[in-house]
């Protein structure tokens, strides 16, 4: 009697436990999903769903709905009780689908509740041949709960007769052919639609309505571009990006035209230094051109560049370089910037080593670069100042590129971050060429040219060196400009024999144009590296199926 007992108490506690887990798991489920859609005359239609759902015993904050956007444009005008009492909203889009979120975050709610949602559907009707179609997915198949019930409504703009109407309806999961599901067309003209069984999870119904041509008004092509041009304005960022600053570029960064062909010339024009003439070539200063600036001091006698061996093993190991530099003279002909940069190198005495400017140069390379070209844009070789054009292009570009990683993550939207960033990185491609030459500009970038390709080939004018004293020492910083050191000095091979006075290098047998030019790229590379270290670290019918057409999607509670 005592094990019956014990049995009893048992199954007792077994079935306490169960009801209780099924108290607090109660399986949710739709009890009825109706739907009711008014057709338009401009070929919109407005939607109410009412979702009867049943949480059951278990709380939560309400439901939310997943539409699928595919080319449909959607307008959610509000969600309702069975009072007509507003639910708070969030809607959202997310990976090409409309969610709306209802129910209040701070609140909790279990049971049953009705849930109307009125929105508004634009490019929803199809337009064929010899009618016009509605192909909706009533309920969604992606919703993880049953549906009991199901229905839709269809209100057309005027009443039609039955034999001018096409019907057709699916049900099941996505793909199915299956259809349990009737039609009928009310006395009022108004069409029902209903499912014959209830829907497992991922099940539903679809529709299909086609009706005779102008009930309603097919869209113009205006409006479908302009829906189109919409839905996708985001990646027309990119290309609107390309042609305004293809624009501004034609109309301020375009240079007045050469019409005559390039020819070569045997010296700079109107007597302009290396940077200045690099400047007006490039459109921007170099750290080259700094280093070019100092041989082109050097070669006028105002300073003296050494070559010197590093101090202990590693040095002597790996023939590492330092150079000392020398003033040997101040001058009132030195130009503004050749001065700057003279008092910027020579702060601490009249001797320094080029190691010891380095990460402490950079901040005055900024400042002898801005005055390079105040001086040449005063010359009027320029329109505006190059760097102060070029700065502001590039600025909003790298503006650009981090407000993209800012908005993209954001907005959750890879699309954005995209366009913006490759909007961003158009700037930066166009900034180098909106600094405008003005005619004089482009006179002297035509006679630079033709100075560059002299020097280029200068092999073929070796005759004439012989009668032109110290043209490979006046003529080497421009060289250094043009990054054509090994081609000039190739061209004095055997004609310049002797070392230059203002450079003192280590130099293996008798010296020759060749390895002095190697010695000096590693200066000048020094040099540059130097400089600027430290800089740059800021910073349907006949196919149809469930689940097809438009509508559809899912949702669930949260």
């Amino acid at each position: 009697m005592r094990k019956n007992w014990g049995v009893l108490l048992s199954f007792f506690v077994l079935g306490f436990f169960l009801i209780a887990e099924a108290q607090i798991n109660s399986p949710e489920k739709i009890e009825d999903f109706s739907v009711e859609i008014w057709i338009e005359k401009d070929s919109s239609f407005l939607v109410k769903e009412s979702i009867t759902y049943d949480f059951g015993k278990n709380l939560r904050h309400g439901i939310y709905r997943k539409i699928p956007l595919k080319d449909l444009k959607i307008k959610v005008e509000k969600v309702t009780d069975e009072f007509g009492q507003n639910y708070p909203l969030k809607i959202t889009k997310e990976r090409g689908y409309l969610k709306i979120r209802i129910g209040d975050p701070q609140k909790l709610v279990s049971g049953r509740k009705i849930y109307n949602i009125f929105y508004k559907v634009q490019n929803g009707i199809s337009f064929f041949k010899d009618h016009d179609e509605l192909y909706w997915n009533v309920t969604g198949n992606e919703w993880g709960v049953s549906i009991k019930s199901s229905k839709a409504i269809l209100h057309l703009p005027e009443k039609v007769p039955q034999e001018n109407l096409k019907l057709d309806c699916f049900t099941g999961h996505f793909g199915s052919k299956a259809k349990d599901c009737v039609f009928e067309i009310k006395e009022n003209g108004d069409i029902l639609f209903e499912s014959k069984r209830s829907f497992y999870p991922r099940e539903g119904l679809t529709i299909v309505l086609g009706f005779p041509k102008r009930i309603v008004r097919e869209p113009n092509i205006f409006l479908r571009i302009f829906w189109k041009v919409e839905k996708y304005w985001i990646f027309l960022i990119p290309i609107l990006t390309f042609i305004y600053l293809f624009l501004e570029w034609k109309r301020k960064g375009k240079d007045p035209r050469i019409k005559k062909a390039i020819v070569p010339q045997y010296e700079p024009p109107d007597n302009l230094r290396p940077a200045e003439v690099s400047l007006i070539l490039k459109q921007i200063v170099e750290p080259r051109d700094i280093s070019a600036t100092l041989i082109d001091l050097a070669v006028r006698g105002f300073i003296k560049i050494r070559e010197i061996k590093k101090e202990g093993i590693f040095g002597e190991i790996f023939k590492a370089k330092d150079y000392e530099i020398e003033k040997l003279k101040d001058s009132e002909d030195l130009l503004e910037y050749e001065r700057l940069l003279l008092w910027k190198i020579f702060k601490e005495g009249n001797k320094i080593k080029i190691s010891s400017l380095k990460n402490k140069f950079y901040k005055d390379f900024q400042t002898i670069t801005k005055k390079i070209c105040q001086d040449v844009t005063k010359k009027k070789y320029f329109v505006r100042n190059p760097q102060k054009i070029r700065n502001k292009w590039m600025n909003i570009g790298i503006f650009l590129i981090i407000l993209g990683s800012i908005l993209g993550p954001f907005f959750k939207s890879l699309s954005l971050l995209f366009s913006i960033l490759i909007s961003g990185i158009l700037f930066l491609i166009f900034s180098p060429f909106m600094p405008k030459r003005s005619k004089k500009g482009t006179e002297a970038l035509w006679y630079i040219l033709g100075f560059r390709d002299y020097i280029e080939t200068a092999e073929k004018y070796r005759a004439q060196f012989y009668e032109k004293e110290n043209i490979f020492e006046k003529y080497l910083p421009y060289a250094i400009c043009f990054d054509l050191v090994d081609k000039w000095a190739k061209a004095f091979e055997g004609i310049y024999k002797n070392p230059p006075e203002w450079y003192e290098g280590y130099y293996v047998g008798t010296f020759n144009t060749r390895s002095f030019s190697n010695s000096l790229n590693s200066a000048i590379s020094s040099f540059g590296g130097i400089l600027t270290a430290g800089a740059g670290k800021a910073s349907g019918f006949g196919g149809g199926f469930a689940g097809g057409g438009g509508g559809g999607g899912g949702g669930g509670s949260w």
